[in-house]
């Protein structure tokens, strides 16, 4: 029979090992999204990816994306944006202990900035 101390520190390490890992990734995918924010490269497409219950979006320059919005209804607003024909593109990524985070500008209002929560790059169709 194992130990509850044992247990515990597996518990601790485990979770430590994946607290590094989550690090590591989203400092790689904010390395990997820097192009977009330089090249100001614009958004095209949103569109919903319902068996993930997230949202996928896409760039000018392939790049796709899967994530969801910070506040409930951004995604849809990013979207309502495109279909208006107004230009959104990635004004600053930021990653903290919650994931990676992309500040999209809207053309027509460029005070607002509307979040949004990458979970992972997506391949291009």
């Amino acid at each position: 029979m194992l130990d509850p101390a044992d247990l515990d520190d597996v518990a601790a390490r485990m979770e430590a090992l994946d607290a590094t890992e989550v690090r590591g990734r989203d400092e790689l995918l904010a390395s990997r999204l820097r192009p977009l924010i330089d090249k100001r490269v614009p958004l095209r497409v949103v569109e919903a990816v319902p068996g993930l219950q997230s949202v996928r979006v896409r760039f000018a320059d392939g790049t796709a994306l899967i994530g969801h919005g910070e506040s409930p209804g951004d995604a849809g607003v990013l979207a309502s944006a495109l279909g208006r024909r107004q230009a959104v593109w990635v004004g600053s990524c930021s990653t903290d202990e919650r994931g990676t985070h992309l500040r999209f500008v809207l053309s027509a209002d460029r005070q607002r900035r509307l979040g949004f929560v990458v979970t992972g790059l997506d391949q291009p169709d």
